[in-house]
């Protein structure tokens, strides 16, 4: 088969994180070394945030990623 195109992959995946973000991707409502609460997955400290996209560790549950909108500060 044809090599794959980078450029096109990368438009693709611009165009798809600017129909997911709620918000300028450079900013977010959270900060490295918040603390959040989810439903779910308790209490743990955010350890990167890209736009409403976090990385946080959890207490109990580890690492994962989760939208903004489903934490609250904690």
């Amino acid at each position: 088969g044809r090599p794959a195109a980078p450029v096109n992959r990368k438009a693709v995946i611009e165009g798809e994180g600017k129909l997911l973000a709620v918000s300028d991707p450079q900013s977010s409502a959270y900060s490295r070394g918040d603390r959040v609460f989810h439903q779910k997955f308790g209490y743990g400290r955010v350890l990167a945030a890209e736009g409403s996209k976090l990385t946080v560790a959890f207490d109990k549950a580890g690492e994962k990623k989760v939208l903004d909108s489903f934490v609250e500060r904690a």
